[in-house]
């Protein structure tokens, strides 16, 4: 018995065959990436402890340094600064643009070289309480303007939503 060849009629294109190069090229693709990229030492590590919430700062007395977080991801509302001895934290500024973030940055910076002229302040550590809104370059900027006053031991402590300070 002879077979016939089956004609197809559809008049479509198999595109098993067309799809299985293009999968194995973004693979490789993905592959290459992965194992080429190299993050830049300022991101590999966050130098500072990260403690939980009811632990900050361990009952030592220190600083807490405070940043009321936004709606959206981005920098921070205000920054507030809390000393050892204060019932209430003290509002350093209020932040509406970028511009007004490089001047609050300022002002913090001012206030906690006031509170490194006292011989006790010197060994303090200093808490950052951030809301999750508070975005890693703001948090990192914080970080970067209290090491430049002289602070060494930075605790983090991650504001959960709705908690009260």
């Amino acid at each position: 018995m002879r077979r016939r060849k089956r004609q197809h009629t559809d008049g479509g294109v198999d595109l098993g065959i067309i799809i299985t190069p293009m999968l194995d090229m973004a693979f490789q693709l993905l592959a290459f990436f992965i194992l080429t990229y190299q993050p830049p030492a300022s991101e590999a590590a966050v130098d500072g402890s990260l403690l939980p919430a009811a632990n900050a700062s361990g009952g030592q007395p220190g600083l807490l340094v405070f940043l009321q977080a936004s709606p959206e991801l981005g920098p921070p509302q205000a920054i507030f600064l809390k000393r050892s001895g204060d019932s209430q934290p003290t509002l350093i500024g209020a932040i509406q643009t970028r511009e007004d973030f490089d001047v609050v940055l300022q002002k913090l910076a001012k206030e906690l070289g006031k509170s490194q002229q006292t011989p006790q302040a010197k060994p303090l550590p200093v808490c950052i309480d951030a809301g999750r809104q508070v975005s890693y370059g703001s948090l990192m900027a914080v970080q970067d303007v209290i090491r430049a006053a002289g602070f060494t031991a930075i605790e983090f402590r991650a504001t959960r939503s709705g908690e009260k300070r």
